[in-house]
């Protein structure tokens, strides 16, 4: 009996660190687009000079394209330097992520485990943002 209280009792405060570290994850959201092909796409173009790049569906039926997943306080950072260096779109900002959906990007990440907050990165100075204007959510 008590391996059973002990083995329930486990599994609880799993579930509870497991809910804290989800909580304490985000994402710094840098555009949204209302197709699938359009949004693939994008997140192939921020892909290929960004790292961390992931897609979303979200329940109005867009699809986010974001960096991440980072602690908050490493989402604020990227956002911040990703925007000093005009890699990102202007109206980019931080997400806890709670209305992103089903992974799109990269391929195959669906059935994926959701990642763990990464590391620091260096990011590279780039040299234009991209020419499309974000479409805010």
């Amino acid at each position: 009996m008590s391996r059973l209280v002990l083995g329930v009792l486990a599994l609880a405060l799993t579930s509870v660190a497991g809910a804290a570290l989800a909580q304490a994850q985000a994402w710094v959201q840098i555009e949204a687009r209302p197709d699938l092909p359009t949004a693939e796409a994008r997140a192939g173009a921020f892909a290929a000079r960004l790292p961390d790049v992931a897609g979303f569906t979200l329940s109005s039926g867009w699809f986010a394209i974001a960096l991440g997943p980072y602690s908050a306080d490493q989402a604020q950072a990227e956002l911040a330097q990703l925007l000093a260096q005009g890699a990102i779109p202007s109206d980019s900002y931080v997400s806890d992520g709670h209305e992103y959906g089903s992974r799109f990007w990269p391929a195959g990440a669906a059935a994926q485990a959701q990642p763990q907050p990464a590391a620091p990165t260096a990011t590279a100075p780039v040299t234009a943002p991209a020419a499309t204007p974000a479409v805010a959510q």
